[in-house]
């Protein structure tokens, strides 16, 4: 709520009042919906507005940027330019999708995507591997490995903050790095956390469910063993 400013209607007459938006405390408002204007007092007599105008401020002095093209300043990182690889993505596995991978040069591929990454378990993929139902439209992280290591890029793993433990996340480390030798180096703990539509169930002191303040933000780590 912005502030109140207070003026007389002048009587039989028509009189200009000019208010500037850091007057009424909305200067940097981004999502101004109204601004009401009230008889205050039974005392003040009936008055007419006759017009109500916002005037754009003064345009900002004109910045001249100039770009030196032929100088590198630094090398953007690779990873930057990679892609999401979800688990309910059937055709991940696949010769073509390893063959455009291979022919963009992927640097990054994340997985096992978005906001599955706070509900996904990688200890209950086992029962879903002979699940042909499950087969026809998901892939799992054997699927995973099988096109991250066939391909130029790097691997994004994303562990279950928001409906895991710690220590399923180390069963993930173990299963990617240890049993199934890929030498994954980039981690992310949870996926969004400080969002409302996220799964977190971490609500016990001092963890705050969908408060990145207290909770893991999502980052990236090295594993090392």
């Amino acid at each position: 709520m912005g502030n109140r400013i207070y003026v007389t209607a002048p009587t039989n007459s028509w009189q200009q009042f000019t208010f500037s938006l850091a007057s009424l405390g909305v200067a940097n408002i981004t999502n101004l919906i109204g601004i009401q204007i009230w008889n205050n007092s039974t005392l003040q007599p009936n008055f007419c507005i006759a017009n109500i105008s916002l005037v754009a401020d003064a345009k900002p002095a004109l910045v001249h940027v100039g770009v030196m093209a032929a100088q590198a300043v630094r090398t953007v990182d690779a990873k930057v330019f990679g892609l999401n690889q979800v688990a309910w993505d059937g055709n991940l596995d696949t010769p073509t999708t390893v063959s455009i991978l291979n022919d963009l040069g992927n640097p990054c591929l994340r997985w096992p995507g978005g906001s599955w990454g706070d509900v996904y378990h990688w200890t209950n993929e086992a029962w879903m591997t002979g699940a042909t139902s499950a087969r026809n439209w998901g892939s799992f992280s054997s699927d995973f490995i099988h096109v991250a290591t066939n391909t130029s890029g790097q691997a994004f793993i994303i562990v279950n903050y928001g409906s895991s433990t710690p220590e399923e996340a180390a069963w993930g480390v173990r299963m990617f790095n240890v049993t199934n030798h890929c030498a994954f180096k980039y981690w992310e703990v949870g996926n969004e956390v400080g969002g409302s539509w996220e799964e977190d169930i971490n609500t016990n002191p001092p963890w705050m469910a969908h408060d990145p303040g207290l909770t893991p933000c999502a980052s990236r780590i090295t594993i090392t063993r």
